[in-house]
């Protein structure tokens, strides 16, 4: 708060542009996403959860979760953190099955994770993501025989609350 009583900058300079502001957070996310790519490939293994949404501009948007251990030195003990991290949301330009895995795999290859170490996921129930023939996770079989997909019981639960909330008789 400046002295005149008046909220805001004031005389403060920072000669920070919106691009040199727009440069810095991306740079920050660059690095963060190396960190955790890192991670992700120094755990081995990981699992993805995929989801699709339309935005308020009416453009179709997927979210990419990935889960992963990383472990940990804290004093003489050992410790195993699970990470769960949100390492990309993208345009989506096909919602078909085989254009989200291609999606899917263009993601994980701009980050150097390898498809092959990917060892589940967790789908809603739409035809795209889960469908058994050309859903996503049909596509991941496909590529990894041994792959779990399991449904997403985030989803799961959301289901069971509407289809609840809708039969609920209000006096």
């Amino acid at each position: 708060r400046a002295k005149s009583g008046k909220t805001g900058r004031g005389n403060l300079f920072t000669f920070l542009s919106p691009t040199t502001v727009t440069n810095i957070i991306q740079t920050i996310c660059k690095l963060l996403l190396l960190k955790i790519s890192e991670e992700v490939n120094s755990a081995g293994i990981y699992s993805i959860t995929m989801d699709t949404t339309m935005d308020v501009s009416i453009h179709d948007q997927c979210v990419f979760v990935l889960r992963y251990i990383k472990d940990r030195i804290e004093g003489t003990r050992s410790i195993v953190e699970v990470l769960e991290r949100v390492v990309a949301l993208k345009n989506v330009i096909s919602s078909s099955g085989e254009g989200l895995f291609d999606l899917l795999k263009l993601t994980l290859d701009s980050m150097n994770i390898s498809l092959d170490n990917c060892v589940a996921d967790a789908f809603d129930g739409a035809d795209n993501m889960n469908g058994q023939y050309k859903g996503v996770q049909a596509q991941l079989k496909e590529v990894l025989p041994k792959h779990i997909h399991t449904w997403c019981y985030a989803h799961v639960l959301n289901l069971v609350l509407q289809q609840t909330t809708k039969h609920t008789q209000h006096k």
